[in-house]
């Protein structure tokens, strides 16, 4: 179950945080989470997104860290706070809308071909969502197709980002899948980029990159 929690902590909370995540989960290539940027707030708190990608992986050791930091989780109502079941996501996928928008929140960094380039490059991006999905879930992802699904970038606005790993893209865009596809085809397409929110796009997703959100409405 692929589940998403905030958590308010100090600067030096989210360090051990995250060095305690990677030494639990090193030698893995694929982590069972994803984890943001730190944040800054007015409180002088830092805000993190942690996701968790199968079930009781990561969670219990944040809460066991956040309770020995005095942090603190956000409610509920945050719009960052998601669960999901993976079945569920398959489900609920819209089965008519051939276009969506992600917007890349972190710096993202993808690989083609063992290369690491700086845009959402289609069909690499849906690849590494299917390959993260069907590490963790048991429900695995139907792949087959994917690549063959017509699935391109109709209009983007991205700036370029200096990072440690090299250049990373930030910014927005918009996917479309061909007309003519199947039902099927598109709910697997809306799957894949509602689950982003929870894989992360791209390379490095337990450093903080490539956090990925589904964005509403017409872009500017």
């Amino acid at each position: 179950m692929p589940r998403s929690v905030i958590i308010y902590t100090s600067r030096d909370g989210f360090s051990e945080l995250k060095d305690a995540l990677e030494r639990s989960f090193v030698g893995q290539g694929i982590k069972p989470y994803t984890i943001s940027h730190a944040q800054r707030i007015e409180t002088g708190r830092i805000r993190v997104r942690i996701t968790e990608l199968a079930d009781d992986t990561v969670l219990p050791l944040v809460v066991e860290k956040a309770g020995k930091e005095d942090s603190a989780f956000a409610s509920s109502g945050d719009r960052d706070v998601k669960r999901s079941r993976y079945e569920a996501l398959i489900e609920d996928a819209d089965r008519f809308g051939r276009t969506a928008t992600i917007q890349l929140v972190s710096p993202t960094i993808v690989e083609v071909l063992r290369r690491a380039v700086p845009f959402p490059v289609v069909p690499y991006i849906f690849n590494r969502y299917v390959e993260v999905w069907n590490t963790f879930s048991r429900e695995k992802f139907p792949a087959e197709g994917i690549g063959d699904m017509d699935i391109h970038v109709s209009d983007f606005r991205i700036s370029c980002v200096s990072t440690t790993h090299g250049p990373g893209a930030q910014g927005w865009v918009t996917l479309e899948i061909d007309k003519g596809r199947t039902e099927e085809e598109i709910r697997r397409f809306n799957a894949l980029v509602d689950f982003a929110f929870y894989s992360g796009t791209g390379l490095h997703t337990d450093e903080g990159f490539g956090q990925t959100r589904r964005m509403q409405g017409k872009c500017k």
